[in-house]
């Protein structure tokens, strides 16, 4: 009913049809491949996994050093820990 109003309401005014933006040029995005690759110094091993993302139903791969994996591990046990005692959550240290 609203959405009626509304537009009796446009048609009824003497406006100027908006013009529309041209679409806009598509983001130079890298390939997936690159986009996983992590930063691993010599003699690092790295480790790559197919983890789910959230509202899809595909996966995407992360690669990690297993350094980084551990302290992202790290991190969001300490997060949880903090949230369920009811302390205020800082972030990662």
């Amino acid at each position: 009913m609203i959405a009626f109003a509304l537009a009796a309401a446009l048609m009824a005014a003497d406006v100027a049809p908006v013009a529309e933006a041209p679409p806009a040029p598509p983001a130079a995005a890298t390939p997936p491949a690159e986009a996983a690759k992590p930063t691993a110094k010599a003699g690092e091993h790295v480790t790559c996994k197919m983890e789910p993302v959230l509202g899809s139903r595909l996966s995407r791969k992360i690669c990690m050093t297993d350094e980084q994996r551990e302290r992202m591990s790290r991190d969001a046990r300490d997060a949880t820990e903090q949230i369920q005692r009811g302390t205020p959550f800082v972030g990662p240290k």
